[in-house]
């Protein structure tokens, strides 16, 4: 009795402990889309619990989170070079085809971000027979429940996720259906609340893959656990910035207009105020005295302070991160690209640490299209290929001018051609087409030669 007792209160302090974990979760990724006011809204009234209703018309949500979010995510800004080792001409081009096909490219930027955001995100490529494509599951940790291998809790030994979220179809759906896989088997089944399987809602059916089909990208690599046990700073940099600036939008809507006052006019007694107007204070008819006074009451809070302490904090939090407060305060500037190379050093620094914890996954990934793409088609990709990946190194933006001053640098001590910077201009011309441009460019101008004009000269001057 004892014991079913103690098992009874660990179910629910850990199921517990699950629900916050999802809602944390949720709550950064509704961040990260801008669904912010309904979060805001509920700590104002934390806050002020007697006045929070006078604030709700001011509501100020910032989507600083998202920006946070993308200037931590760069290990994908440029593409990286994937390829098969050794592969035969018609596998290399196959590969590259479904590649694309799945839009593995572009998903890698979506992958880092909300790796970032989230922690950690799962991706799971999935089959439609209706379209005879593969597409990209990205499986967030508020959507997923695993259970955990005894001797290496960092390991899933089975994954349940929801799926049919056809949140934009108008009609009814279970939302506790979830996919669960292990490395035997899938499986379409209902959870209980606290956890376990509640039963089956279509047949069983053996695991194709041999193993789970989801790889997991996370910026950091978990210790004694599965997920990643860490919260959200940058939502709650958010949260802070938008009630202080709900604040500050209260202050200057104050601020803004005076407000009428009168003290000891007669009760009932009617004065008429406004632009053209004047007031008429009714006098004592004995004394002759004045029966009152009146006067506008302006208030004249610190704005600028306010509104330079809420910038300084926002860029206190985006510095513990890693992001230079140069980089996020309006109106930065530098002289050179070294300067702002310089201000992004730490997140650069961060992004080349990423290449070692997401090589493997990476590589899992494209393993697993390729085994996904054999399973469900005629085309013979290999089962355990050799897979290079190359990264590309995170480029800063240099300014136009200083660019063109480095290549002319280059090209007159022959360390670069001009075919070279017409490439890196136009990356996706081929060398043979750089090479015509270059002729066409050459052509044009012995064509329309200016002559040796001195643009020194006054255009006028005789």
């Amino acid at each position: 009795m004892i014991r079913d007792l103690i098992r009874h209160a660990k179910i629910e302090s850990i199921m517990q402990d699950e629900k916050l974990r999802r809602a944390a979760v949720r709550m950064a990724i509704d961040f990260y889309n801008y669904n912010q006011e309904d979060y805001t809204w509920a700590q104002i009234k934390l806050r002020y619990p007697d006045t929070h209703d006078d604030l709700r018309q001011y509501i100020i949500s910032v989507d600083l989170t998202r920006a946070l979010v993308n200037q931590l995510a760069k290990i994908f800004q440029n593409d990286p070079a994937i390829e098969i080792v050794g592969a035969s001409e018609s596998i290399a081009d196959e590969f590259v085809k479904l590649m694309d096909d799945v839009n593995l490219y572009s998903s890698l930027r979506v992958i880092d971000r909300m790796a970032e955001n989230c922690n950690q995100v799962g991706v799971a490529p999935i089959y439609n027979p209706r379209t005879g494509k593969i597409k990209l599951d990205f499986i967030t940790p508020d959507r997923c429940v695993v259970w955990q291998d005894e001797l290496d809790p960092s390991i899933a030994t089975a994954v349940a996720y929801t799926i049919r979220n056809r949140f934009d179809t108008p009609i009814a759906e279970r939302a506790d259906v979830y996919a669960l896989w292990t490395d035997e088997e899938y499986r379409v089944v209902t959870l209980k609340t606290d956890g376990t399987i509640d039963r089956d809602i279509e047949p069983r059916i053996k695991n194709p893959y041999g193993r789970i089909p989801i790889v997991w990208f996370a910026p950091d690599m978990p210790i004694d656990t599965f997920w990643i046990d860490r919260q959200f700073p940058m939502v709650d940099a958010n949260l802070r910035a938008n009630i202080q600036l709900t604040n500050l939008d209260v202050a200057l809507d104050f601020q803004s207009f005076s407000t009428f006052w009168t003290s000891g006019i007669p009760e009932g007694q009617k004065l008429t105020a406004g632009v053209q107007r004047y007031i008429n204070l009714p006098r004592d008819p004995i004394t002759g005295e004045l029966m009152g006074s009146c006067g506008y009451a302006t208030p004249s809070p610190q704005l600028e302070a306010v509104w330079k302490i809420i910038n300084d904090n926002i860029a206190m939090a985006a510095s513990m991160m890693g992001i230079s407060a140069d980089v996020i305060k309006q109106g930065s500037s530098y002289s050179s690209g070294y300067q702002l190379r310089l201000a992004k050093t730490d997140v650069i620094n961060r992004n080349v640490e990423k290449k070692s914890t997401y090589r493997e996954p990476l590589r899992d990934l494209v393993q697993l299209i390729m085994d996904c793409k054999r399973l469900n088609s005629n085309v013979n990709l290999p089962e355990n290929a050799d897979i290079s990946i190359d990264f590309a190194d995170i480029t800063i933006e240099n300014d136009p001018m200083q660019q063109e001053q480095i290549r002319g640098l280059k090209i007159a001590n022959g360390t670069m051609s001009r075919v070279d910077a017409i490439m890196e201009d136009n990356p996706d011309l081929t060398r043979e087409a750089a090479e015509d441009r270059i002729k066409q460019i050459d052509d044009d101008n012995n064509r329309f030669k200016v002559g040796g004009t001195d643009l020194s000269a006054g255009l006028f001057d005789e």
